[in-house]
């Protein structure tokens, strides 16, 4: 049978739809034409729930390695810097943390940066940034890259104001530098406060390096960004920008998507 609030496929027996989670006795059923099927109320297309090995598989290649060299005070090279980011456009801009980027040591933020993206590095220009205070991340923790080069698969941006607590979520990112890596969780609150700021919690494994990183609901849509620091260092309570708020920034910064 078909749910009659958004449409989808339900399986005979459910007592509510496993897409949208309404009641199914307490919805009148609606039937549905071939030009309707799986159409919502607000004509937009249902998508169902993926694993996270879907997840992974569909957006692998759109989430960055973003790599710099870290200097002293006389300039001199001293290691490096390792973080994760969003690709969300075909056009080449990335989405990452600005401590991903920041070099404490000379109090700075480089030109460029290196982006690795599906195997190839690419150099990337930081456009903009935001200092978010020393001793903590905040919400405002955003940077904007710009790769120039044209890309087929890009992620695509969610509604965070949607996620509920106990939903599934999938975080792909550059973990301890050592690689992309995948893991899985559930959001454990959906407006955590912490530090007076109010982010999105989830028990999914992160470590440093899934900076910047996406965070993707059941449908593979990023709902959050990481924002990894020693501050934030609490095992099984990780934290993660809305989505609508790292949107909101960007078109502040004059960027949409």
């Amino acid at each position: 049978m078909r749910c009659p609030k958004c449409g989808a496929n339900v399986p005979d027996g459910k007592s509510k739809c496993p897409y949208c989670f309404s009641p199914l006795s307490d919805q009148p059923y609606r039937s549905f034409s071939v030009n309707q099927q799986n159409v919502v109320n607000n004509n937009e297309m249902v998508t169902p729930r993926k694993s996270s090995a879907d997840i992974y598989e569909k957006n692998v290649s759109a989430v960055a390695i973003i790599t710099h060299d870290v200097r002293d005070e006389n300039g001199k090279i001293i290691g490096t810097s390792a973080g994760s980011g969003c690709l969300i456009s075909k056009d080449g801009y990335v989405m990452t943390n600005t401590h991903v980027v920041y070099d404490e040591d000379t109090d700075s933020v480089p030109e460029y940066v290196n982006v690795t993206l599906d195997g190839h590095t690419y150099v990337g220009r930081v456009l903009k940034t935001y200092y978010p205070p020393k001793d903590h991340t905040s919400l405002e923790d955003l940077a904007i890259i710009k790769v120039d080069a044209s890309f087929p698969n890009y992620l695509r941006l969610g509604d965070s104001g949607t996620v509920r607590n106990g939903d599934e979520v999938t975080a792909i990112g550059n973990a301890l530098g050592l690689g992309i890596n995948v893991t899985r969780g559930i959001v454990s609150d959906t407006n955590k406060l912490f530090y007076g700021e109010y982010f999105l919690a989830s028990d999914v494994g992160i470590n440093g390096g899934n900076s910047g990183g996406p965070l993707f609901n059941s449908r593979g849509e990023v709902i959050a960004v990481c924002v990894c620091s020693p501050a934030m260092d609490h095992e099984a309570m990780n934290f993660f920008i809305p989505i609508n708020h790292a949107r909101e920034i960007l078109r502040n910064w004059g960027y949409k998507f």
